[in-house]
């Protein structure tokens, strides 16, 4: 049986929202319109079938504490009804009702869906953080790609098992995660697993970020490193490769070791700054892992797509990312990057230590990559006024990318110890 005590303490975010019940803005709490409550929980569900999927606990206050679902079966029959009635297409849910202190809380459950969801007044919504943000028609289209990319990381693996995934990794992502459940209960919470004739059954997603050998079921689970001499690359006779190497392992170990592959090959050079040498790496840290975290996380992992790739020339790096919302990365040439939603592997990175890290700018990424090697100034790329080219540098320094130095007035930024420390 399913502990649901996490419904108390769990704070709402991407995949979980709480809904009370209680009209408290007068004196005295009273109970909440259902057509009212109805429309809530068809936004929330939505929303969230939308981008990630998720659950929505009604009858808990925002606080945790639970006071129950408490209606005429006539009216509860609106708020069971509205994810079909209110939603266009119909969502398909899952709800159950279960008893915490004493009081009976309504459970829904949603996943994602390949179809874009509009409400009955014609808004679209999307789940980003805790919020049910609005977006415009024209991204319909994009969203659904990026969703149907997501149907092969929900794919069943049928002779994989628990055994088969890493205890270590699973402990780390049950830190970061903040929910204390067994490893079983915490990959049926983010859909890595179903239970299929009373066994579990892996996703390929579960594959891919736990396995102890991930190329058992997935024959380009890897990062094809390779470096050139000169400026751009060349074949046959006049082959230029002097260095390649392969990179394995379940996700957030294959982030790790790339990093270790691509670190010995970031020159350090100097310059003369006033009447001192100033030492600096070729390419800020930031970028370079940034890219790194893009091209695992956001490719398409169709099992005839090709690993991603990783190229140094001498003077450029280039990333190329099969089937990605995120293309092709040129660090040279590139004007925009178009960031894909978070979704599926993205959307469990979350839970990672690399998200947090190092954000998902993929685009601030390239623009930092120009101002580092003075090709241009950040706020002139990124079309930035001043006052937002002056919250960019501050959020930099927040990261440690940036120092600042001097007054106010006439202040200027150096290197932080992020782009120095190798860590």
């Amino acid at each position: 049986m399913m502990d649901w005590t996490w419904l108390l303490t769990q704070e709402e975010g991407q995949f979980y929202e709480r809904k009370s019940c209680s009209d408290r803005s007068g004196r005295r709490p009273k109970r909440r319109n259902a057509r009212e409550v109805a429309r809530d929980v068809a936004e929330t569900l939505s929303a969230m079938a939308n981008a990630d999927g998720g659950v929505v606990a009604l009858g808990i206050e925002d606080d945790g504490t639970p006071t129950g679902v408490n209606y005429p079966q006539k009216h509860l029959q609106k708020i069971l009804d509205a994810p079909r009635k209110l939603v266009s297409p119909p969502l398909k849910i899952r709800h159950q009702w279960v008893e915490l202190e004493g009081k009976r809380i309504l459970v829904f459950e949603v996943d994602w869906s390949p179809e874009v969801h509009r409400l009955s007044n014609g808004r679209y919504l999307m789940r980003i953080d805790d919020k049910n943000m609005p977006f415009p028609a024209a991204n319909i289209e994009a969203i659904k790609a990026g969703k149907r990319r997501r149907v092969t990381e929900s794919l069943p693996v049928p002779n994989a098992t628990l055994r088969d995934l890493a205890p270590s990794l699973l402990e780390a992502f049950r830190e970061k995660s903040h929910l204390h459940l067994e490893p079983e209960e915490l990959l049926h919470r983010f859909r890595l697993i179903e239970k299929r004739d009373g066994r579990v059954v892996l996703t390929l997603a579960a594959i891919l970020l736990f396995a102890r050998d991930p190329l058992r079921w997935h024959p380009a689970c890897y990062i094809d490193f390779v470096k050139w001499e000169g400026t751009e690359r060349r074949f046959g006779a006049e082959l230029n490769v002097i260095k390649r190497e392969r990179i394995e392992g379940p996700l957030p170990l294959l982030i790790e070791r790339a990093f270790e592959t691509v670190w010995p090959h970031i020159r350090e050079r100097q310059r003369l700054v006033d009447l001192f040498f100033e030492e600096r790496f070729e390419y800020p840290t930031f970028a370079w892992q940034e890219a790194i975290i893009n091209a695992v996380a956001h490719r398409d992992y169709a099992w005839k797509a090709p690993p991603s790739k990783s190229g140094c020339l001498m003077t450029a790096w280039k990333y190329e990312v099969p089937d990605s919302s995120l293309s092709l990365l040129r660090w040279k040439n590139s004007r925009t990057v178009n960031e894909s939603m978070r979704h599926g592997i993205p959307a469990l990175f979350a839970c990672s230590p690399y998200w947090n890290s190092c954000g998902s700018w993929a685009r601030v990424s390239l623009e930092c990559m120009r101002s580092w090697t003075g090709k241009a100034c950040v706020p002139r790329a990124l079309n930035l006024t001043v006052s937002q080219a002056r919250r960019l540098a501050q959020k930099l320094v927040t990261l440690g990318f940036l120092t600042p130095e001097g007054e106010k007035r006439g202040r200027k930024y150096v290197p932080g110890p992020r782009f120095i420390d190798q860590s």
